[in-house]
């Protein structure tokens, strides 16, 4: 919310300590609304904002991006990938990554594929 995104980086732990979240985390209220949960077959969630000046904004979804209901298109999930690995990993390491997994249905040996997702040690 407050770097535009959702990734690896918003869970940093400075962002733990930060004035600006805690303060912000403050005002959170988190309640079902059994409306909400008696959707069955859905996820639904919505968010209401209230403003300074008391005005009430809200939005409700329900399937968020990524649902079998709302597929994320592949330059939406190469972005989330790419948020999620952050600086962890080369650019090239990530671009062979994505390259693997998209084509995933044509793969005779996992075991490369796994290779290419799982931790590497540190020089």
């Amino acid at each position: 919310m407050f770097d535009g995104d959702i990734t690896n980086a918003s869970f940093a732990p400075q962002m733990f300590g930060d004035p600006k979240i805690l303060a912000f985390m403050q005002k959170i209220t988190v309640r079902e609304d059994p409306d909400l949960t008696a959707r069955v077959g859905a996820a639904p969630t919505r968010v209401t904002a209230v403003l300074a000046d008391g005005q009430r904004i809200s939005r409700e979804v329900d399937y968020a991006p990524g649902f079998a209901e709302r597929p994320m298109n592949r330059s939406e999930v190469e972005r989330k990938f790419r948020g999620n690995v952050g600086n962890r990993w080369p650019q090239e390491r990530t671009n062979a990554a994505l390259q693997a997994l998209w084509a995933l249905d044509q793969a005779d040996d996992l075991s490369l594929l796994l290779g290419r997702l799982s931790m590497q040690e540190k020089p």
